[in-house]
């Protein structure tokens, strides 16, 4: 059974939802129910790997270790990446 609703999407969105259905030539109501669709299953996803007691362990240590002051600024990991591909 479908649902008529009504709500305000602002310029940026419209024209994107516009480009969306104009691709495939499906109309706005598809890619808008495709769209959600997609972020309930993204949102289910995210739900199980934070209830990964593995997963909620490595956060917590990484926790620790940003409290310990045991990281390196991302411009930093940047740097020595670049440098251990060039330097094996």
């Amino acid at each position: 059974m479908s649902k008529r609703r009504q709500f305000v999407l602002d310029e940026r969105t419209n024209a994107l939802l516009e480009e969306l259905a104009g691709h495939g030539a499906r109309d706005v109501s598809s890619v808008l129910c495709e769209a959600i669709q997609l972020y309930a299953d993204m949102e289910s996803r995210h739900d199980t790997i934070e209830r990964d007691p593995e997963f909620r362990l490595m956060m917590e240590r990484s926790d620790d270790d940003i409290r310990a002051g045991r990281w390196v600024p991302h411009n930093e990991a940047r740097r020595r990446s670049r440098y251990k591909r060039h330097n094996g």
